[in-house]
């Protein structure tokens, strides 16, 4: 089972970047340093998961097994922006942050 929760940012961030007919669509990959990164964009097609704020999320059967709890927020640093995930299932990341490791028990 997994579950998105977005911060109030993250919620505002993507309700003024789609349309009623796009959804976000969300990959975990293997890549990086560390083992997985998140791959996302936004697309018009079906949704198969909604968060409670009414984000509607397309999100393959792989990716859901490595999702677990995630918290979706959205971080400034000066003029710039970032989506940060923090996910339950991760137990390390790289240093830049990109890219994540899953613990085996979980998987």
């Amino acid at each position: 089972m997994f579950n998105i929760i977005l911060s109030p940012e993250a919620q505002n961030f993507f309700k003024s970047k789609l349309t009623e007919d796009e959804s976000i669509s969300l990959r975990i990959k293997s890549s990086g340093c560390s083992g997985y990164r998140y791959d996302f964009k936004i697309e018009k097609s079906h949704s198969n998961y909604v968060t409670d704020s009414g984000i509607k999320f397309n999100i393959d059967e792989e990716s859901k097994k490595l999702i677990g709890d995630t918290f979706v927020s959205l971080k400034k640093d000066g003029l710039n922006s970032k989506i940060v995930f923090e996910n339950s299932m991760a137990y390390n990341q790289c240093g830049c942050g990109e890219s994540f490791n899953i613990k085996k028990d979980k998987v």
